[in-house]
C-alpha cells in the first residue's frame, strides 16, 4: 500500500484492501457507500438496499465510515442505529453529534443468522462458535443446546467467517449471514438460528447534504434531532409538550450520557451525583410543514442545545405484517422460559461452579455458610468491585452470564446481585434492562464505580513487544485514542476484561496485553505497562443492587430516593407526553428515560405502509414510594398504561 494520502484515506484503503490512489480516484459510474464491517456483513446488505447501484465501501470502524463520507471518499454512509433485540447502537448516536452529517433516509433489514463452517465440517466437530457479541447473544438459546462449544467474540460477523476461511479452522463455526458463507466458501450447517424470529436492524443513510423536502410531499417523513436540557423537574415534560400540543407523534426517544460534564450534582440535596444526558428524538413529521417548524422554535426556548440531524422519508415496508394484540411483557417472560425458582438448581450450580473454579458441592456449601453477592464476570472484574462497594465484607459470587446472576438470586444461591445498568461512555446495558422484566426481583440500591483501565502484560514484556491487545469490546472502544500510540497492534475481543487478563496469564502470551483494572493485574500476576489509559477520565458505571424482597421505605426517611418503573402505552400522538405529565404535574424529577424494543413484537405496522419498533419504557424518577405524590403519580400512570411495573424504590447513592 502506498504511503500518500490523508490518514483517513490510509485507514479506509486498509479496510478495503486497495491503494490510496484507487480509493481517491474520481467516481464516475457508481456511488461509494461506506459501511462498517467486512464484505458479507449485514451492513453491506443494508448499503445495497439503500443505494442499489452503489459500490459498498467496507470500513473497520463506525468512525472511519463517518470520516470517509466527511472527506469525500464516499457519497453515502449506511450505519445501524438500533436492533429490535439488541437495542440502540450507542457509538453511532455519539458520532451523529461529533460529525456534521445529515440523515437522508432509513432502511430496515431482517437479520437471519446462519451457522457457517468449512466444507465437510459437521456440528459434532465444533469446539467454538465465533461472531460479534450481539450475534452470539441473539443466538444464545441455540448455542446452549450445542454442548461443549465455547463462544468466541470478534469485532464483526462477516469477519468471523473470513477468519475461519483464511486459517482453515475445522473446529470453529461462524454466526453470520448466508451471503458471508457464499463469499468465503463456507457451508451453512443451520440457518435462522436466532432466538427471536423477528430480528430487525434499522439503518440510517447519511449524506453531506440534507434532503430538502417539499410541504406537499405525500410520503410520511421522520425528523431526527438531539437536544440538552437545564437541570430541574419537569424539563423533559416541557420539551415533549411542544410536539404533543401540535399532535406530532414521537416514534423514538433515546437518552445518552453527555461526553463532557458527564456527572452533575443532583437537584435534591443529598442525592449525590447523576448522569447528565443528551436526548435524541425521532418525530413523525416533515420539516417543511408549519407545525414542525413551530415545534422546533418552541423547543429552542426550553433547551440549552438543539440540533436537527435530518428530515427524511420513512421506509415503506413490503414485508407482510400480522395483526396482533399489544405486546405483553409478562407473556414475553413466560415465552422466554424463565426457570421456576423452586426447581432446576443443578444446571445453575454447574454454571456457578464453572465461574468460581469450585465443584457444585463446594458452591452449595459456600451458599449455606456465607452470604453471597452475585455479579457477572471473573474475579477482578469491575463488577466485583461494585459488589464489594455495595455490600462491604460480602463474598462476591462470579457468574458467567447476566442471566446466571439473576438466576442465582432468584433460586436463593445469593442474597444480592449487583449488575451494571449504564456506563457514562458506553450507555445503557440492554441485557440487564430485559432481565429486569423477565425476573421478579427488586432494585434496592445503586452504586457508582469509576472505570480506570490499565494495560497489563506478563512481567518483563514491554510495549514494543506487543502485537495484540485483548479486552471486552466496550473497554477497547473506551481506549480508542490510546491505540493510536500503539502502531501495528491488533485489537481482540474477549467476553470480559478480567477474562482477557486470565487468558494471557494462563497461556503465557508475551506478545499480548489486556485492558483491565489494576486489581486484575494483581490477581493474575500481570504488570501494568500504563495506567488510566481510557480516553475519558470521567468514565463511570452505575450498578443496580437487586434483592428478592423489595425495600420498604418510610416517609420520615431523610435520604433522597429514586423509583424505577417500566411501562408501555397504546400507539398515538402525545402518549409519551401524557405518561411524563404524571410526574411533571407533581414536580417529580426524571433521572433517566430508556426505551427498549418489545421482545414479543419488536416491529409493527405504522398505519402508513411502513414499520416501526414497539417499545417498553423504563423511567427512574426522584421520589420515595412511601410519599403520597409518588403513589398518586403511579396511580395516574396506571390509568392509561396497559402494562406498569415498579422495579424498585431505593436510596440514591450519596456523593463521596
Amino acid at each position: 500500500m502506498d504511503g500518500g494520502g490523508s490518514p483517513t484515506s490510509l485507514i479506509v484503503a486498509h479496510a478495503v484492501g486497495t491503494s490510496v490512489e484507487q480509493l481517491e480516484a474520481p467516481v464516475t459510474t457508481q456511488q461509494r457507500v461506506a459501511y462498517q464491517g467486512a464484505p458479507g456483513a449485514y451492513s453491506e446488505g443494508a448499503a445495497l438496499k439503500a443505494v442499489p447501484d452503489g459500490e459498498p465501501l467496507p470500513c473497520e470502524q463506525f468512525e472511519v465510515a463517518f470520516q470517509a463520507l466527511t472527506q469525500w471518499l464516499a457519497e453515502r454512509a449506511v450505519l445501524p442505529i438500533e436492533n429490535s433485540v439488541g437495542g440502540s447502537i450507542h457509538t453511532v448516536y455519539d458520532l451523529l453529534i461529533r460529525y456534521r452529517l445529515h440523515i437522508v433516509g432509513e432502511v430496515n433489514c431482517e437479520v437471519r443468522h446462519c451457522l457457517l463452517a468449512l466444507p465437510g465440517v459437521a456440528k459434532g466437530d465444533l469446539r467454538r462458535v465465533m461472531s460479534h457479541p450481539q450475534a452470539l447473544s441473539q443466538c444464545d438459546g441455540y448455542i446452549r443446546a450445542m454442548r461443549g462449544v465455547a463462544c468466541q467474540a470478534v469485532l464483526d460477523t462477516a469477519g468471523a467467517a473470513q477468519d475461519i476461511a483464511r486459517h482453515g479452522w475445522r473446529d470453529a463455526a461462524a454466526i453470520a449471514s448466508a451471503r458471508a458463507g457464499d463469499l468465503y466458501g463456507l457451508e451453512v450447517l443451520d440457518e435462522g438460528i436466532q432466538d427471536m424470529a423477528d430480528n430487525i436492524t434499522r439503518f440510517l443513510v447519511l449524506s453531506r447534504d440534507p434532503v430538502i423536502s417539499a410541504p406537499g410531499d405525500p410520503r410520511p417523513h421522520k425528523t431526527s434531532l438531539a437536544f440538552a436540557l437545564p437541570e430541574g423537574p419537569g424539563r423533559l415534560f416541557k420539551a415533549l409538550s411542544v410536539f404533543a400540543l401540535r399532535n406530532l407523534d414521537i416514534c423514538k426517544i433515546e437518552s445518552r450520557p453527555m461526553r463532557s460534564d458527564l456527572l452533575v450534582a443532583a437537584v435534591a440535596p443529598g442525592a449525590g451525583r447523576r448522569f447528565r444526558y443528551l436526548f435524541y428524538l425521532d418525530i413523525v413529521g416533515n420539516l417543511a410543514d408549519t407545525a414542525m417548524q413551530n415545534a422546533l422554535r418552541h423547543l429552542q426556548e426550553v433547551t440549552t442545545f438543539l440540533r436537527v440531524l435530518g428530515c427524511y422519508p420513512k421506509e415503506a415496508s413490503s414485508l407482510a405484517l400480522q395483526t396482533v394484540d399489544l405486546p405483553d411483557p409478562i407473556a414475553d417472560a413466560e415465552a422466554a422460559g424463565v426457570p421456576d425458582p423452586l426447581h432446576g438448581n443443578d444446571e445453575l450450580l454447574f454454571a456457578l461452579a464453572s465461574a468460581t473454579g469450585r465443584s457444585p458441592q463446594q458452591a452449595m456449601a459456600d451458599h449455606r455458610t456465607a452470604p453471597a453477592v452475585a455479579y457477572k464476570g471473573l474475579p477482578g472484574a469491575y463488577s466485583e468491585g461494585a459488589a464489594l462497594k455495595a455490600v462491604p465484607g460480602c463474598r462476591p459470587l462470579p457468574c458467567e452470564q447476566f442471566d446466571t446472576a439473576f438466576q442465582a438470586l432468584s433460586q436463593w444461591l445469593a442474597e444480592r446481585a449487583v449488575l451494571p445498568i449504564e456506563n457514562s461512555l458506553g450507555g445503557s446495558n440492554h441485557a440487564v434492562y430485559d432481565l429486569l422484566i423477565r425476573y421478579r426481583l427488586h432494585i434496592v440500591g445503586e452504586v457508582m464505580v469509576a472505570v480506570r483501565h490499565c494495560l497489563l502484560a506478563l512481567p518483563g514484556v514491554e510495549k514494543g513487544d506487543l502485537r495484540r491487545v485483548v479486552s471486552h469490546y466496550q473497554a477497547l472502544a473506551q481506549c480508542d485514542g490510546y491505540f493510536r500510540h500503539l502502531p501495528g497492534v491488533v485489537r481482540e475481543v474477549a467476553d470480559d476484561t478480567a477474562a482477557a487478563a486470565k487468558m494471557i496469564a494462563d497461556t503465557g502470551c508475551r506478545d499480548a496485553a489486556a485492558i483491565a483494572s489494576a486489581r486484575v493485574g494483581e490477581l493474575y500476576g500481570l504488570e501494568a505497562l500504563d495506567t488510566d489509559i481510557q480516553d475519558n477520565t470521567g468514565n463511570m458505571t452505575r450498578f443496580l443492587v437487586l434483592s428478592r424482597e423489595a425495600l420498604i421505605t418510610s416517609p420520615a426517611d431523610p435520604r433522597s430516593f429514586k423509583t424505577s418503573v417500566a411501562f408501555s402505552f397504546a400507539e398515538g400522538p402525545g402518549q409519551l407526553f401524557k405518561a411524563l405529565s404524571v410526574f411533571a404535574l407533581r414536580d417529580l424529577d426524571l433521572y433517566k428515560v430508556e426505551s427498549r424494543p418489545m421482545r414479543s413484537r419488536p416491529v409493527a405496522g405504522d398505519g402508513a405502509g411502513g414499520r416501526q419498533f414497539q417499545y417498553l419504557f423504563h423511567i427512574d424518577f426522584a421520589g420515595n414510594l412511601a410519599e403520597e405524590s409518588a403513589q398518586n403519580a403511579l396511580c395516574h400512570l396506571a390509568e392509561f398504561a396497559p402494562f406498569l411495573r415498579v422495579l424498585g424504590c431505593y436510596p440514591c447513592e450519596a456523593e463521596a
